[in-house]
């Protein structure tokens, strides 16, 4: 009977335990690309990813941004898409707020493309301290768009210290790019993203 009791005892803490976590919104851990908020000289850092959609231009209607140990009271998050390297791209910058990201709850926010865009490149840049766990594109179908990172890094002024995924894993500290975490690992859970959140018509 005592034995009974005891793991009576035991279920019941176990349940306990997994109620407050969903009751308390514990958050999803991420691997994800640590930002500062820094100057070089004269010039604020600023942190970039530059990410592909493909060979052919895609259409997108929505982009959300997973943030954590987010510093500032508010920032703005400034994504650049065109359809190749050469050609002036559609600035989106939206405006961030602790508030904003405390208030999601599990730190997806919606970055506002306005209208559809098409593209193939995606340029991500960041001034302030964050943890960036994920980005995520949604094309007008309504389906999340495959993304490949293609360089990272940090941009000072006019030099930018861009490297391919294998250069930014051979850096060393002293380098202005050097991290822990870099900007390939906002690409690298995308199915983490609760596709409930799409706010289009499918």
């Amino acid at each position: 009977m005592k034995k009974i009791v005891k793991l009576l005892c035991v279920v019941l803490s176990l349940l306990t335990i997994a109620c407050c976590s969903v009751a308390c919104g514990e958050k999803e851990e991420y691997s994800y690309w640590q930002t500062q908020a820094k100057q070089a000289g004269e010039s604020r850092m600023v942190y970039t990813a530059e990410l592909s959609f493909g060979t052919s231009n895609i259409n997108l209607v929505e982009c959300w941004i997973n943030i954590s140990n987010f510093k500032a009271q508010s920032t703005n998050i400034t994504v650049r898409l065109s359809t190749s390297t050469t050609a002036t791209p559609k600035t989106i910058q939206t405006s961030v707020t602790s508030q904003q990201v405390k208030d999601s709850k599990d730190g997806w926010v919606k970055l506002d493309f306005g209208s559809e865009v098409s593209c193939k490149i995606a340029v991500v840049e960041i001034v302030d301290e964050m943890r960036v766990n994920e980005i995520v594109f949604v094309k007008a179908d309504g389906k999340l768009a495959n993304i490949t990172f293609t360089k990272g890094g940090v941009k000072a002024g006019s030099s930018a210290n861009l490297y391919t995924k294998a250069e930014l894993e051979a850096l060393v500290e002293g380098n202005l790019a050097y991290s822990e975490h870099y900007a390939f690992n906002i690409i690298d859970e995308q199915d983490k993203f609760p596709l409930s959140k799409i706010q289009i018509s499918k």
